[in-house]
């Protein structure tokens, strides 16, 4: 679990967009447009999880419903990780993100962030197959620019995006001259189940890494 010690200032930074284009947060597309927000905060809370009381930085992503919300999470060492919501209830506590490199040291702290996009979708394609043919793909995404403050200076992205029926992320390594190539030993993605949730996932062979 993270230590949010340090006390970072407060920043709010909320983007409008139009209602024709980007309906959020609520069921009427002829609303008062000011209503169609994406709330993109990022702020000092008072908590050491998720939930409880200590100090952390954060940018939260709604879903386009307003149900669900993921947290970028910024430890004061610069580790990465996140947490998320439904409504006003923990699901996932605090969980940090990172790598094992060979070769390299892990990639796992001592960032900051440099930039950050939102972005959003709202489309529906079929499918060939399947038990449902029209899918609908709406969501709110957020990508976060990292940087090591160190040498070598090495960038990652991390992609967040808020669903109405659940939440995903993936990271991502530009083309940066200080990590030209790497070789993954390890991912230290942490799941930090609130409950005792009953979980499912398709089985993989072998000598796959999907589970």
């Amino acid at each position: 679990m993270f230590d949010w010690k340090s006390s970072l200032k407060r920043h709010i930074t909320t983007a409008i967009f139009d209602k024709n284009i980007l309906p959020f947060f609520v069921k009427n597309p002829t609303a008062n447009p000011m209503r169609h927000l994406i709330y993109f905060c990022v702020l000092m809370l008072v908590f050491s999880s998720c939930a409880e009381k200590k100090q952390r930085s954060s940018i939260q992503l709604f879903s386009p419903a307003h149900n669900l919300s993921i947290s970028f999470l910024l430890s004061p060492g610069g580790t990465p990780g996140y947490c998320v919501y439904f409504g006003d209830q923990v699901v996932v506590d605090s969980s940090s993100l990172g790598f094992d490199i060979k070769d390299a040291s892990p990639i796992k702290s001592d960032f900051e962030v440099i930039g950050s996009r939102l972005d959003s979708l709202n489309e529906t394609w079929e499918q060939p197959w399947g038990e449902q043919r029209m899918v609908k793909n709406q969501y709110n995404q957020i990508t976060v620019n990292l940087r090591e403050k160190t040498e070598p200076h090495r960038l990652m992205n991390l992609l967040f995006r808020a669903y109405n029926d659940g939440v995903a992320f993936r990271y991502e390594f530009p083309d940066q001259e200080a990590m030209r190539e790497l070789v993954i030993l390890d991912e230290n993605t942490r799941f930090q189940l609130r409950e005792d949730y009953t979980c499912w996932w398709a089985p993989g062979d072998w000598d796959i890494t999907e589970h």
